[in-house]
């Protein structure tokens, strides 16, 4: 029996009073000592802001939205009965991300020796709060003591497929923030759509950031970007101004950016725009003779394609302060470069054997160019073929044999396979007609370090993250439905201590979890007991 929790289990969580001696924080600490007594929170408490921290503004704001109070913040403690007190030690040795909570019955006190912990404690206080408006709310005295298991902890985003506006993408971030997660990878360039302005390059979102609008219709891969204005057009592009507003507030929540910049393959968007860049010097159709086709790659022979991705990739420094860049890598079509004289050019000039080196021969390159730079390649498990950029970090999508091939070779690796971490896939197997579907316990019995990779080895697995590929997620709360709760699952997976995981459990926990995400106006999926 698929031990998960029905409907009915939730409205009797629902029906709990908000004091309760059970903490059903999510992702679990990894310690955490109840004592004798009650902390009470009302409209009286201060929040004692940490010394050169502003995160008491966050803590202030999410207090008001959960449960309608405003609490007056203050420098000290000194005339405070009742204090939610944020501090930075910077002798702590909890780790840098670490924390502590210490509740006693007239203060509540988070201490880490950085911003990142104090931020990852506020969101367990949060958890602790009841998540609808009250007269009187309730905390129990206790000790709490957490760091989180991987560095790595992340959520991707494919804004390509379907354009998804900047609202939209603050709201993700927080749900990120809620989970503790610390990275968002922002999938934000394919054959169907480009997203992001470019000065230098004012066609690629002139025209390559719109298609005819089909969104009536069943999904199709095969859309060619236009800028054809007699058309009803689809599509829509991030400003850099707006790019610059979405980083500081993932900033403020300890959110990186990892932004994704397809190369050499997907590029179909681009050549749409600057069909120079491919080896035909012609924009791509699909052959109409075959089911299916990889869109026509970057042609690698020609020094322009490497001026036109170092010059895009410059602009990118100056918006995301991020050390990774992405670049893809995956699903190449590589029979292009084979009736390419330029390509074929370029392989016997750096005496290269064969298409795979020629991928390769792009990677190490821009590898190269990112190290000048200060800044690191990460690219999907493909970028393993013909040979590995020296710095660079294997992000393994099909399946963990090219993440454990990595960490082996000394490279560092972020697992996301797609039979535990592609939430595009279906949460049950009847939900659509779709022979993949990923379950949440299934998701919840993901681990990222395998057992076949040495104790060396294994210091090589930094984290791992779930994909969102939107090809047939047209609008926000399909989003929000297929990533709920099976986030709130990879987040205890990445975050808690691998002895402290037990689905039951974390099941129980859930339910206490489902009313804030409903407070927040989140919508998100209710797994049904299954026999």
């Amino acid at each position: 029996m698929k031990r998960l929790f029905s409907i009915l289990s939730i409205i009797c969580f629902l029906k709990m009073v908000s004091y309760s001696q059970e903490i059903n924080i999510i992702p679990k600490p990894s310690n955490t000592e109840i004592q004798q007594g009650r902390f009470e929170l009302t409209s009286n408490t201060d929040i004692v802001s940490a010394r050169g921290s502003k995160l008491h503004n966050y803590l202030q704001a999410q207090i008001q939205e959960l449960i309608g109070m405003k609490l007056s913040v203050v420098k000290s403690t000194r005339k405070s009965t009742s204090a939610i007190k944020l501090t930075l030690n910077s002798k702590s040795k909890i780790g840098k991300e670490g924390y502590e909570i210490i509740i006693t019955q007239n203060c509540c006190e988070i201490i880490s020796k950085t911003e990142n912990g104090l931020f990852y404690g506020i969101q367990s206080l949060l958890q602790l709060i009841p998540s609808t408006p009250v007269t009187q709310c309730y905390i129990p005295c206790l000790k709490i003591k957490d760091a989180p298991r991987f560095t790595y902890r992340g959520m991707h985003l494919d804004v390509s497929r379907h354009f998804f506006p900047k609202s939209f993408i603050f709201k993700y971030l927080d749900l990120l923030a809620m989970h503790k997660m610390n990275v968002f990878h922002w999938h934000l360039v394919d054959d169907q759509g480009w997203r992001i302005e470019v000065k230098k390059y004012p066609k690629l979102t002139e025209i390559g950031a719109w298609r005819p609008d089909d969104t009536d219709k069943p999904w199709n891969y095969f859309v060619y970007a236009t800028a054809d204005k007699t058309k009803k057009l689809y599509g829509g592009y991030y400003t850099q101004s707006d790019i610059r507003e979405i980083v500081k507030y993932a900033t403020e929540r300890q959110i990186t950016i990892i932004p994704e910049i397809e190369m050499p393959g997907h590029c179909a968007a681009v050549i749409e725009a600057y069909p120079e860049l491919s080896c035909s010097g012609k924009t791509w159709r699909k052959d109409e003779t075959l089911v299916w086709e990889f869109s026509d790659p970057l042609c690698i022979g020609n020094e322009q394609t490497f001026e036109f991705l170092e010059n895009v990739l410059t602009e990118m420094f100056s918006l995301f302060p991020s050390k990774y860049i992405h670049i893809g890598g995956d699903e190449c079509k590589k029979s292009t470069w084979l009736a390419c004289q330029k390509c074929q050019t370029r392989m016997k000039v750096e005496n290269l054997k064969h298409e795979d080196e020629l991928q390769s021969y792009l990677n190490k390159r821009i590898g190269k160019f990112l190290a000048s730079k200060n800044r690191e390649l990460i690219g999907w498990d493909e970028i393993l073929d013909g040979g590995i950029a020296p710095e660079a970090t294997v992000m393994s999508w099909r399946g963990m044999e090219g993440g454990i091939k990595a960490a082996q070779l000394g490279h560092r690796v972020i697992m996301s396979p797609e039979s535990y971490c592609y939430f595009n896939f279906p949460q049950t197997e009847d939900s659509i007609k779709q022979d993949k579907y990923i379950t949440l316990e299934k998701v919840y019995s993901f681990d990222p370090v395998p057992e076949k990779l040495t104790k060396k080895e294994t210091n090589y697995i930094i984290g791992a993250q779930a994909n969102v590929w939107t090809e047939y997620m047209i609008n926000e709360g399909q989003i929000e439905q297929m990533i709920l709760p099976r986030m709130t699952a990879l987040s205890e997976v990445l975050w808690s201590d691998k002895k402290n995981l037990n689905f039951d459990d974390f099941a129980k926990r859930l339910g206490f979890f489902f009313p804030r995400l409903k407070v927040l106006n989140y919508n998100y999926f209710t797994p049904k007991q299954e026999k």
